[in-house]
């Protein structure tokens, strides 16, 4: 059911977003429907439902934030209580980690969730943390930045969603950014750099896992004599007959529909990158956005420079990095300068 939902707001996302469908006697919004399965996924049933499916309730909020970009903000403070709900009561019953002490795929997808609403809507974003927590909202995106800085087994899409979700941070207006934000811009410069690293690993990584298999079929194609296609697993389609038909077949919003909604995941708890899976995000160059955010920091704050050791101190401030720092923060600018510099000469030609 995921892929077809998900199928339907990226691809018909003014359908979705305007659109409805009856729901036994009653007409309800697309939105409403997603937000409500979400909701019954997240927090009504949770307890009854393993974190596999609780994964689509997940993704689903991940897609309205990348798909529905401006078109969601009555909508934002409920998709971020759902997120920060249900991942409070996994941290607060010890349930986010493993027995290894390895952090569960679960709290990752629920931090992306906020990387997501950072990226879709920094302000909004903030605002409501603020309304949330009161005075301890910084301590969430403390334990967010902790968590992309420090979990050994993320994605590149979980990391290229909290680098997306900094550049939305360093671009902040100085006016509209709280204090704790506008008064750290070098921390999450120093942060999006930390991230880029990281991407740039995971890619390298996953190169040298690629071709290890390659060289592993390889070796077994030429044992086997077997010529008989396998089936294809990502031939099924369920396509249904849209949203509103696909709701149908549950009989209605919430309930037990959430029971048996997101079923086909499996009991391995790792996430992998799905190579079939497209969103709003890939069109997105994250070293090119992180350098424009930090440009326009630097706009708005000059001493950041200084703080950040690529000019002379001025006013006061001092450079805060080390020669080294300075150095791979200066490439990687570089480096996102000249990416733009190169799309922007290919549009041209």
């Amino acid at each position: 059911m995921l892929v077809p939902i998900d199928n339907f707001i990226s691809r018909a996302t003014e359908r979705f977003v305007t659109g409805g469908a009856m729901v036994g006697d009653e007409a309800t919004p697309y939105l409403a429907m997603v937000m409500s399965i979400c909701r019954a996924t997240l927090t009504t049933h949770a307890q009854n439902l393993p974190d596999q499916e609780q994964h689509g309730a997940c993704k689903l909020l991940e897609s309205l934030l990348h798909n529905c970009h401006g078109r969601i903000d009555a909508q934002m403070p409920e998709v971020l209580s759902l997120a920060l709900m249900r991942l409070e009561a996994l941290l607060a019953a010890e349930e986010g980690l493993k027995k290894d002490g390895t952090v569960h795929s679960m709290v990752t997808l629920l931090y992306n969730v906020l990387s997501s609403a950072l990226h879709y809507n920094a302000a909004l974003a903030l605002q409501v943390l603020q309304h949330r927590h009161q005075a301890g909202w910084h301590a969430t995106l403390h334990a967010w930045m902790q968590h992309l800085t420090t979990c050994p087994k993320l994605r590149l899409h979980d990391l290229k969603c909290g680098v997306l979700a900094v550049a939305s941070l360093l671009a902040l207006p100085p006016a509209q950014a709280p204090e704790v934000i506008s008064r750290n811009p070098l921390m999450l410069v120093q942060s999006g750099v930390t991230l880029l690293q990281a991407m740039e690993k995971k890619r390298e990584a996953d190169k040298s896992d690629e071709a290890a298999a390659l060289g592993t079929d390889a070796a077994e194609a030429d044992g086997d004599d077997d010529d008989e296609l396998d089936d294809d697993e990502d031939g099924g389609s369920d396509s249904g007959g849209g949203l509103g038909s696909a709701l149908r077949l549950y009989g209605g919003i919430g309930g037990a529909m959430a029971n048996d909604f997101f079923d086909d995941f499996d009991d391995d708890d790792d996430l992998e990158d799905e190579e079939m899976y497209s969103t709003p995000l890939d069109a997105i160059d994250e070293l090119v956005s992180f350098t424009d955010a930090v440009q326009a920091a630097c706009a708005a704050s000059p001493s950041l420079l200084a703080m950040a050791g690529l000019a002379p101190a001025q006013g006061g401030a001092a450079a805060q990095l080390s020669a080294e720092d300075s150095a791979t923060l200066h490439a990687v600018l570089a480096a996102g300068v000249a990416k733009k510099a190169q799309a922007a000469a290919e549009t041209v030609g």
